[in-house]
């Protein structure tokens, strides 16, 4: 079985309040986009292997990937195994899923392969002990979470956006910036009312208009480089720039395919960060 792994942005990032248990509570929007990290699975006798075209990741436990087939296993008792080889494709470390999305798919791929048969509420619940994004990649398209991020509230009509997307080629820990952020600075919270109504009238223009994520202010401080990347984007023309998740990647919203090509032209010619055009990919899987 041959599986995409898409990755997301956040159309909308909101902190509202910080957990007992060191987390923090959020309202956020998720996007899939058309970048995808391709996963090809084949039955095999009892064990999972892992192969990555990337030397450097793990392939053992450490991998989300591993870990989502182990979990599936260990909660159904199939007595079959998998073998799994990971294609990435989605930056490490930027704050656009990749990991949670390859559990993701993992997961869809062996509860058809290994004729488990659970449903989408049971892959959630499996899901969620993975990853706060893992719930979300079970389908895709555009998103209302709540929670941690993991409980999907609502699913939105998919607007038709292009975004030119730019990873400067370095990771950013979600815990570091997390252990940074200061509630208590939040003064006016936000209300995605007004996003998710332009995401219903598939309004673009007003979407770009709205997009926010509370962790900017905190990533920007702790990488100054990221202001050159969002002021790049704003240079070249793009509707309105924001980071995604807790970083490092940037998103622009581009008026068109066409200037979003231009963008990304711009931008690869100078061979300063990775850079790619993408967009909105509708909901998906099961």
């Amino acid at each position: 079985m041959l599986l995409k792994a898409y990755a997301k942005v956040n159309l909308f990032l909101e902190i509202v309040a910080r957990r007992d248990d060191g987390y923090h509570d959020l309202v956020t929007i998720l996007q899939t986009i058309n970048l995808y990290d391709t996963i090809r699975l084949t039955i095999q006798p009892k064990k999972i292997n892992l192969t990555c075209n990337i030397p450097e990741l793990p392939i053992d436990s450490c991998n989300l990937a591993y870990r989502a087939a182990s979990l599936l296993q260990e909660k159904t008792g199939v007595k079959q195994g998998i073998s799994i080889h990971l294609e990435k494709n989605i930056p490490i470390g930027a704050g656009l899923g990749g990991g949670s999305s390859d559990a993701a798919a993992v997961l869809i791929g062996c509860n058809k392969l290994w004729n488990c048969n659970l449903s989408y509420d049971e892959l959630t619940e499996i899901g969620c002990q993975l990853g706060m994004d893992v719930p979300f990649f079970l389908r895709g398209g555009t998103a209302l979470a709540l929670g941690k991020g993991e409980r999907i509230v609502r699913q939105l009509p998919t607007p038709e956006l292009v975004f030119v997307v730019v990873y400067p080629n370095f990771p950013i820990s979600t815990a570091t910036v997390y252990k940074h952020f200061n509630i208590a600075s939040i003064i006016n919270k936000k209300d995605p009312t007004e996003i998710i109504s332009a995401i219903e009238t598939n309004n673009c223009s007003k979407i770009a208009c709205l997009l926010f994520n509370r962790l900017e202010i905190t990533t920007f401080n702790l990488y100054p480089k990221l202001v050159e990347v969002k002021q790049k984007l704003v240079r070249l023309g793009c509707v309105n720039v924001l980071m995604t998740g807790s970083g490092s990647a940037i998103f622009g919203i581009a008026s068109e395919k066409s200037q979003g090509e231009r963008i990304v032209q711009k931008i690869d010619k100078e061979q300063q960060w990775w850079v790619k055009l993408v967009e909105t990919v509708k909901q998906y899987n099961v």
